[in-house]
């Protein structure tokens, strides 16, 4: 199992080990394989905007942008072994986080910078696996699994 964690901008005393960590066991949780691989950066609000209006065409920063490789349909297949799979790890895909916004928006909130990262970490790694909240249905149900993987990683609410 591989979690990547690359740093765009300069961020002092960012530990990466506690996180990679934690992505482990939030794959293990949601019962993906093994050989999971995702990626995560931390970037700027402008390279997130960048991204924003090149893939969703909204021309403007946000805290979490999510690039599955397989649509939920799809990713469900393979892991019930209903559609072959490529040899080799299964790529997840990538989670891109605006550091700036993710601190502004802790101080909003008023928890801590660490409990926002995990927030957004697991609402990016959700929509990765097919979870989304257009209906009320949804999102009361991918809240409810945000909610379990920040238990899972010490970040409950409590811990705000």
């Amino acid at each position: 199992m591989e979690v990547h964690l690359e740093l765009e901008v300069e961020i002092p005393g960012f530990r990466s080990e506690p996180w990679a960590t934690r992505l482990k066991r939030a794959i293990i949780e949601l019962g993906l394989p093994d050989d999971t691989e995702l990626a995560v950066r931390l970037v700027s609000d402008a390279s997130i905007r960048t991204l924003n209006r090149d893939h969703r065409g909204k021309d403007a920063a946000t805290d979490v942008l999510s690039f599955p490789m397989y649509e939920a349909d799809e990713l469900a297949a393979l892991l019930a072994g209903d559609q072959p799979r490529d040899p080799g790890p299964l790529l997840l895909g990538d989670l891109v986080v605006s550091w700036e916004t993710c601190n502004r928006q802790a101080e909003h909130y008023g928890h801590g910078l660490e409990r926002e990262f995990g927030f957004l970490l697991a609402h990016g790694l959700l929509h990765l696996v097919g979870d989304d909240h257009q209906t009320p249905e949804e999102e009361g149900a991918m809240r409810d699994r945000q909610r379990k993987l920040l238990d899972l990683w010490d970040l409950g609410l409590e811990s705000a």
